[in-house]
């Protein structure tokens, strides 16, 4: 009986199977090992016959599957049967993820048979761990000869290419942890892919400096390779057009004077439109000769480079300027002048703002700035440049992204707002964006009351205004006559009056960590929906059913409607009995006696 059971179950898993469309089918292949893909195919005799059309060999003995196979050498001996009974001229598709021990024989002959016995392979994907012996596989240049190959991934193993290599066909090449320890090996094999267009090399180790020499690339990524910092990274590309960076951060004094030679050298790249640069030395020269030998750049990232004095940026085509890592004790930069009539994105990240501070890009969208100190303590030397900076991003059709590590950061002394003009009189947006999209998010450090900075309250233009995540307790008096969509999510401390007639949707989220629903509690929100006078649609998030429910002595002592013109309303309700029901909707319709839609989430 029990038998019976279990074939029918297997009969129902074979139907299923073998109704899935032949592309999806072969989607999982590619996702799946071969040898468990045969495996299972028991399971169906439409997937037997389909892994035998497959243009796929994917073998890897880190799957949980394989590393519970007999023995090793069970894989190694799938792998020999498979290329030698299967259709290799059908085989488009090769990856090996393995532990080497050492032995190249066996790997050879499989590279071997795949690329030269096989017209039609396109990708070879090859990863290698190093296995007791801690030694790497070698690569050789004899195997490297395919006119089909359009992508090649190599990771864990030494690459020797003492004579040039034949990939015509090549598009892509991907280097990852790759030791290439001649001059020639890097040049040869450029020179035999006479089509590629994308290289990247990730944690690879040279002798010294490299060239990239190949007029056909036009996408060059190199990260934290070693063996770099003794020599100069030449490009002689004339149609790249993507070039990234990012190394090891050495001394300014290093690179002043004792390694001249280093550097990199991009000046042969007329067409690059662009180039991020991380976590190495520049200087100013380096800096204005970019864009006089560059004139296309359209997209700029510095992000954490020291030897910088001065920044000057002055180029009619760039339209994004991304700066990154700004305010470190090795990155002192004195001044910074940005003239990009064109720039349309600007993003700043740093540990304080920019001094000396200078831009002209009237065509400026949406500038970011995060300000990632964080700290109990800031003069005012912090809020002077505060204010001078922010002005630079005020006009009447610009929006600001502003991410702070705490509030104090925002908190501008009262004596600074009688002297200084404020910052942002015409914006009409202040924005954080995240995954969320929260446009305002502050991290306090301390249980004090705390009022929201000049900037934020005193934007007599904004429309939009966002207030989450706030921890702990705020007093935000807003005078905001024009806005129009308000979120707000606060605890139980936190007080906000509105001046803001114009104002018709709203988003509230009040937490009550305390859990106590006394007179208090109600006194501070009710006293803040009279602020919303003119509301049309509000959407409510309360922690407990009874933290809406607000009793009749308070009705009765406000006596008149919170929310008059409200029209639609939403309450989300975390915990909820369901017993005061009626109460419930009583202090709706006291709320809102105009209201033409309700719904209750719970």
């Amino acid at each position: 009986m029990a038998t019976k059971r279990i074939k029918y179950y297997h009969q129902e898993e074979e139907d299923r199977l073998s109704e899935l469309p032949d592309s999806i089918i072969y989607q999982i292949f590619s996702l799946l090992p071969t040898y468990i893909l045969v495996r299972m195919s028991v399971l169906s005799k439409r997937w037997r016959h389909l892994w035998l059309s497959d243009s796929t060999l994917y073998v890897d003995d880190s799957v949980p599957l394989c590393i519970r196979f007999r023995r090793r050498h069970k894989l190694l001996n799938f792998v020999d049967k498979y290329l030698k009974h299967h259709n290799n001229h059908m085989l488009q598709r090769f990856k090996l993820v393995m532990h080497y021990y050492g032995s190249d024989q066996r790997i050879d002959s499989w590279l071997e048979k795949i690329i030269k016995q096989n017209k039609s392979i396109k990708e070879i994907d090859v990863c290698l761990t190093s296995g007791y012996r801690n030694k790497d596989y070698c690569l050789t240049e004899n195997i490297l000869n395919s006119r089909s190959l359009t992508v090649l991934k190599l990771e864990n193993m030494i690459l020797v290419a003492l004579f040039p290599v034949e990939l015509p066909s090549l598009k892509a090449a991907f280097f990852n942890n790759v030791s290439i320890l001649d001059d020639k090996t890097l040049a040869n094999l450029l020179l035999g892919c006479s089509s590629i267009e994308k290289l990247l090399l990730s944690h690879c180790r040279f002798t010294k400096g490299i060239v990239f020499s190949n007029s056909n690339i036009k996408s060059l990524e190199i990260y934290q390779c070693n063996g770099l910092r003794a020599g100069r990274i030449q490009v002689e590309a004339v149609n790249l057009e993507s070039f990234v960076y990012k190394g090891s951060l050495m001394s300014i004094y290093s690179e002043a004077h004792k390694y001249r030679d280093q550097g990199i050298d991009i000046s042969a790249c007329g067409r690059l439109r662009n180039l991020c640069v991380s976590n190495t030395v520049l200087d100013d020269q380096w800096l204005i000769s970019l864009f006089s030998k560059h004139v296309e750049l359209e997209r700029l990232k510095l992000d954490n480079c020291s030897g910088l004095k001065h920044i000057n940026i002055k180029s009619e085509k760039l339209k994004v300027f991304i700066l990154c890592g700004y305010g470190k004790e090795t990155n002192k930069v004195e001044s910074t002048t940005i003239n990009a009539p064109n720039l349309v994105s600007f993003m700043f990240e740093g540990y304080r703002t920019i001094s000396n501070f200078s831009m002209k890009a009237p065509n400026l969208i949406e500038p970011r700035i995060k300000l990632v100190r964080n700290s109990t303590f800031y003069d005012t030397d912090w809020y002077v440049n505060l204010i001078k900076f922010l002005q630079y991003f005020d006009g009447s059709n610009s929006r600001l992204s502003l991410e702070v590590m705490a509030e104090e950061a925002l908190l501008i002394p009262e004596i600074l707002k009688e002297v200084c003009h404020q910052p942002l009189p015409t914006l009409k947006l202040l924005k954080r964006i995240d995954l969320k999209e929260l446009d305002i998010s502050f991290k306090p450090n301390c249980d004090e009351y705390y009022c929201l900075p000049q900037s934020v309250y005193k934007a007599i233009s904004l429309t939009h205004l966002k207030l989450e995540n706030l921890n702990n307790s705020i007093e935000a008096p807003c005078s905001t006559p024009n806005l129009a969509y308000f979120r707000y999510e606060v605890d139980e401390r936190s007080k906000c009056s509105l001046n803001s007639p114009n104002i018709s949707e709203a988003k509230m989220n009040l937490w009550n960590h305390m859990f106590i629903c006394d007179a208090y509690w109600y006194s501070d929100p009710v006293l803040f929906l009279f602020h919303l006078y003119f509301l049309k649609k509000l959407s409510l998030i309360v922690f407990l059913e009874e933290a809406f429910i607000i009793p009749k002595n308070v009705r009765n002592w406000i006596r008149s409607s919170t929310l008059p013109g409200l029209k639609h309303l939403e309450v989300d309700i975390n915990d909820s009995m369901g017993s005061n029901y009626s109460e419930l909707i009583e202090t709706v319709f006291w709320c809102a006696p105009t209201l033409e839609t309700f719904a209750l989430i719970k």
